[in-house]
């Protein structure tokens, strides 16, 4: 604020004296209030303090006439019929926001239900009389799904204490705590014939959101649509792999046996590798699939492979994997390998389970902790990577691929995968 300090002889005392520029003008003050009025959004109390204190940054000069208007418009004010004061939970809900953390509350619906929600809360909108909050909700069926709350319709509000998201690595846009598409469409009326997509893209901290920009590329994966995803790659090296995986016309989902084995894999938790292993961990976010018996270490071998991060990275999330991705990973006609070719995968797959055991730590649980256990096991996969390595050079061959594109997966995101 600039101000000066002048002498008031009258009062016999100094003043300190704004200038002009630093009030609102009688049409900027009146433009806001109106904004207030018309908006119907805020409880009446709530509304006349808002006011109250927007007059007092009117001119001196000039605020008389405008809290004539204003007043007069006040006095015809109709609130919404729910009567609640919303400026402490957008306070609250906003903080989370910038605080990167998940709330809870309580949420009504339209007719009378009511149930407990934790979210991830991203940001506030205000459409049609209403404050909304946009979060991600972790639905058991869907996984991780955008949702839209009513704010009046909030009660119990907390926040939680639990982180919202990683914003590992850097994020493309400052501020945007989820992955961020850019798509434009033209509607005309014919089935689509090309789309153009890119590599879901990282950014690390020697690379400016230009640089991001100037290197983007696009490949038309229109072929590559399986339902409810678009495929996330960006490259002609990526499109023939992609091409070759479902080459086979096999699925994950072919070899499943309510009377096989089990392997075990963590629908959530993993950005960068995957824990997939013949036998429970002890995480609550395991879930077993049961496999033909002959094929069940093969399988965990497959989901263990950089391979498989990378079909991850282009038609999940890559954060989550539902019972329905596990089943629909293209697979190749494991009936024509030989037993050698078995028996050589199930040994690199039996060395690298090991491997990440030897590799594996213990966490202590605080006290504080929700869950009734002391502590859990950490696996560092990123210390096992070469024997990863080894799992594709075994693999990676039975889809097709050559050995320039075993090494293009190998090394792929590797300074975002070993840099954690």
């Amino acid at each position: 604020m600039s101000a000066t300090i002048e002498y008031d002889r009258g009062a016999k005392g100094y003043r300190l004296t704004r200038f002009e520029r630093e009030w609102l003008t009688n049409q900027e003050t009146l433009a806001l209030c109106k904004i207030l009025l018309e908006s119907r959004a805020l409880e009446k109390t709530e509304l006349r303090g808002l006011i109250e204190k927007l007059l007092t940054q009117a001119s001196p000069n000039d605020r008389t006439i405008a809290e004539d208007i204003i007043r007069s418009e006040y006095g015809a004010y109709v609130p919404l019929k729910h009567g609640k004061k919303l400026l402490e939970a957008l306070w609250r809900i906003s903080l989370a926001i910038h605080r990167h953390k998940e709330i809870s509350f309580f949420y009504t619906r339209k007719d009378g239900m009511s149930h407990r929600r934790t979210v991830k809360p991203l940001s506030i909108m205000f459409s049609e009389y209403y404050f909304y909050v946009i979060a991600l909700y972790d639905d058991a069926d869907e996984g991780e799904v955008y949702r839209t709350y009513r704010i009046d319709r909030l009660t119990d509000l907390k926040e939680t204490g639990k982180s919202s998201y990683s914003n590992r690595p850097k994020q493309i846009f400052d501020a945007a705590c989820v992955r961020t598409s850019i798509i434009q469409l033209g509607k005309t009326n014919t089935p689509m014939e090309h789309l153009y997509t890119s590599k879901l893209i990282r950014r690390s901290d020697k690379y400016s959101i230009s640089d991001i920009i100037k290197n983007l590329q696009f490949v038309d994966s229109c072929e590559f649509k399986v339902p409810g995803r678009y495929a996330k790659i960006g490259s002609d090296e990526q499109l023939n792999i992609v091409r070759k995986m479902f080459s086979h016309g096999c699925k994950l989902s072919d070899y499943a046996d309510e009377n096989g084995l089990p392997i075990y894999y963590r629908a959530a938790g993993g950005r960068y590798f995957n824990v997939v292993t013949p036998y429970p961990t002890g995480s609550s976010q395991e879930k077993p699939y049961t496999i033909k018996r002959e094929y069940a270490n093969v399988v965990g071998a497959i989901l263990s492979t950089s391979l498989f991060w990378f079909y991850q990275q282009a038609y999940t999330d890559g954060l989550h994997i539902k019972q329905s991705e596990i089943e629909s990973v293209p697979l190749f006609n494991m009936s024509n390998l030989s037993n050698d070719d078995l028996q050589c995968i199930e040994n690199v797959y039996r060395e690298y389970l090991d491997e990440i055991e030897n590799n594996a730590g213990q966490l202590n649980v605080s006290a504080d902790s929700s869950y009734n256990v002391d502590s859990v096991k950490v696996y560092k996969l990123s210390k096992s990577k070469n024997f990863i390595d080894r799992l594709d050079d075994c693999i990676d061959k039975f889809y097709g691929l050559n050995s320039t594109e075993i090494n293009y997966i190998k090394e792929f995101e590797v300074e975002f995968r070993m840099g954690e």
